[in-house]
């Protein structure tokens, strides 16, 4: 997962902020419903600045949604989530870096997901193939500050089950998306960025 990082200077973006993440409690709640589940999911936490030696918080919270109709499904979420750093004088708040994988890139200290995802199961006989999951997933961040631009993603595509492999083709569209045709920046600001970008995706597993 990706998490608060100690500092920048590597990956996409150079920001040294000094963060790092302490003391973190997450907690899930399910109500199970006749056609799915509706839920809250919260996590608040710490964030440690060594160059003030302060300590802010971050916290996030999520209702979700989980809909099954026959061969119809559907997934809606809802986060709202804040960093509150302890930064050192001349360092923006408005941001925090995030890291993992050997990479980092900035992200809007203050915003809202809103996540809906929609699919339907087709049943066929072709040879090995014995169904096909048509989907569509959407999600946008609405950053707080309203010179930082929105980030959105659409990712169109069926899932195809054959015996133990399953394979994944998607059409995606993405504005403002790190690895997706955005900068550094584009979980931020988003200078530069705010194009829409397309890729095209085949990903297969074999389960066994």
């Amino acid at each position: 997962s990706y998490d608060v990082v100690h500092s920048g200077g590597a990956g996409t973006t150079t920001k040294v902020e000094n963060n790092e993440e302490s003391n973190q409690f997450n907690l899930r709640f399910a109500y199970p419903l006749a056609n799915g589940e509706v839920g809250l999911s919260t996590q608040i936490g710490q964030l440690y600045n060594s160059v003030t030696d302060k300590t802010g918080d971050q916290w996030a919270v999520a209702l979700h949604h989980l809909g099954n109709y026959g061969a119809f499904h559907t997934q809606v979420e809802f986060i709202s989530y804040q960093f509150n750093p302890e930064n050192p004088t001349g360092v923006d708040d408005k941001t925090v870096v995030v890291g993992a994988f050997s990479d980092q890139f900035e992200v809007a200290a203050k915003g809202n997901i809103a996540v809906l995802n929609l699919s339907y199961d087709v049943p066929v006989s072709m040879g090995p193939v014995s169904n096909l999951r048509i989907y569509n997933d959407y999600s946008h961040l609405e950053k707080d500050e309203s010179d930082f631009k929105e980030s959105q993603i659409n990712t169109l595509g069926v899932g195809i089950s054959a015996g133990e492999l399953y394979m994944n083709v998607d059409f995606i569209m993405a504005r403002n998306i790190v690895y997706l045709g955005g900068g550094g920046d584009s979980f931020a600001q988003g200078v530069g960025s705010d194009d829409w970008n397309t890729m095209f995706n085949i990903n297969a597993g074999y389960y066994f």
